[in-house]
């Protein structure tokens, strides 16, 4: 995680992606893989950007987000992971969007596929509209929202009465560093994932959440039968899934149903903890 000082102004007139790096003020890396600094970063200038590690126990990029935004120190975060690459103008962009997109505003950009890692290699998710957006309201049927974690963060964010916006010219490369031994276990975390994330919001009052349920299950039953005779391991990663989406659903409600968020009052910003921000 990037713990930024205040965005430094750029010339008048440029877009975040034409105007000169903004280096960061502190990076902050958290990690329970890990107990030595990394050599690329043990000579880093400290003056120019102070690097500090918080070494875990937890397990889940989820917690390692909540124990790094507890240890931050500015008002303005940047989050990434240990599987993407970056550009050099990525967090500059980033920064200096989140700036004109004015308070109670998030920022995210495009993540496209890395050379693959290992052969044959997969990226799990990427998003490559080249157009910006702006998300208000609900979440709408878009890939920025597949991830369960995405999911849950970008749902309270967006309940709390922020917008999103999608900025292209922010890019990251997603490594693709899973071999394909790894496809069908990561969709069944996935669909666990997100079946728990259903299951977290699911409200009898309020029929949306259980529409979008509805809707996903169709999609996915679609996407199997397309994929059967062509794509067989894409129609078995569909049904995998599937599976992993029902049984999550269905163990989230049985025995977790006292644990579901609590309703967020869009006037009040949320309190900056793990519960409000990054789980």
């Amino acid at each position: 995680m990037i713990d930024a000082g205040p965005p430094r102004e750029g010339s008048e007139g440029d877009s975040p992606s034409q105007q000169p790096d903004l280096p960061p003020t502190s990076l902050l890396i958290c990690s329970r893989d890990r107990r030595v600094p990394h050599p690329d970063l043990v000579h880093a200038d400290a003056s120019a950007c102070e690097v500090r590690y918080r070494w875990t126990r937890s397990r889940g990029v989820s917690r390692a987000r909540n124990e790094a935004i507890q240890e931050a120190g500015h008002e303005v975060l940047v989050l990434t992971d240990d599987d993407v690459e970056v550009t050099r103008e990525w967090f500059g962009t980033l920064v200096r969007a989140l700036v004109v997109a004015g308070p109670r505003s998030v920022v995210t950009g495009r993540v496209l596929p890395s050379a693959t890692d290992r052969s044959p290699g997969f990226v799990p998710s990427t998003k490559e509209d080249p157009g910006p957006a702006v998300y208000e309201g609900r979440i709408g049927e878009d890939i920025l929202f597949h991830g369960a974690e995405d999911n849950d963060l970008c749902h309270r964010l967006l309940k709390a009465g922020y917008r999103i916006h999608y900025v292209p010219e922010a890019i990251v490369y997603h490594r693709a560093w899973r071999s394909r031994r790894d496809y069908l276990p990561l969709r069944w975390r996935y669909g666990r994932g997100q079946g728990a994330y259903y299951g977290k919001h699911l409200d009898l009052r309020d029929r949306y959440m259980l529409g979008r349920l509805c809707r996903e299950i169709f999609e996915r039953i679609r996407r199997f039968v397309i994929r059967a005779w062509r794509q067989p391991l894409g129609a078995l990663g569909e049904a995998v899934y599937l599976v992993g989406l029902v049984s999550g659903t269905l163990e989230w409600l049985l025995t977790q149903r006292d644990d579901r968020s609590p309703p967020v009052d869009a006037r009040e910003p949320p309190v900056r903890s793990p519960e409000s921000e990054a789980t």
